[in-house]
């Protein structure tokens, strides 16, 4: 009897424990009480975002250029435009699309060697100036040639 009795004290004073503390969550601690209210990040402020493509009239122009004629000419006459704002590693891709379709145009190597030579590769410009110079021997080849060995320092 003893023990039931025992039992039945520590289940009561269990549910007393348990309702003591359902209160005490219940209840805002006087810290929370006295703190400023958690209000949301204010959100982000949306810039609007401008390429060079929208900013480079003469860029913006020979993009829309090679949209309506896409030709070996148009891809060079863009990279030239990227070249020519020192954007070397887009002129090159442009460059190399040109130059895929038309193998056999010296300028098209000519003008992806200098875009090498500018970009500080002037090593990685060489197989294509000895390209142009293959198909066509001229003066411009050869400067461009001239042009390399001396960026590498020969």
């Amino acid at each position: 009897m003893v023990r039931l009795g025992a039992l039945l004290l520590a289940a009561m004073s269990a549910g007393c424990a348990a309702r003591e503390r359902a209160a005490l969550v219940a209840q805002p601690s006087a810290l929370a009480q006295h703190a400023p209210e958690a209000t949301a990040p204010p959100p982000p402020v949306k810039v609007p975002v401008q390429t060079i493509e929208q900013l480079d009239p003469q860029l913006n122009a020979a993009l829309a250029a090679l949209l309506a004629h896409p030709s070996a000419e148009s891809y060079r006459h863009v990279a030239a435009q990227y070249a020519r704002l020192r954007i070397f590693d887009v002129a090159d891709k442009y460059l190399s699309t040109a130059i895929d379709a038309d193998r056999h145009n010296a300028s098209l190597y000519d003008a992806r060697a200098r875009v090498r030579r500018d970009a500080g590769l002037p090593a990685f410009g060489l197989g294509d100036a000895y390209r142009a110079w293959h198909f066509a021997p001229t003066a411009e080849a050869a400067t461009t040639l001239g042009t390399l060995f001396e960026g590498l320092g020969q």
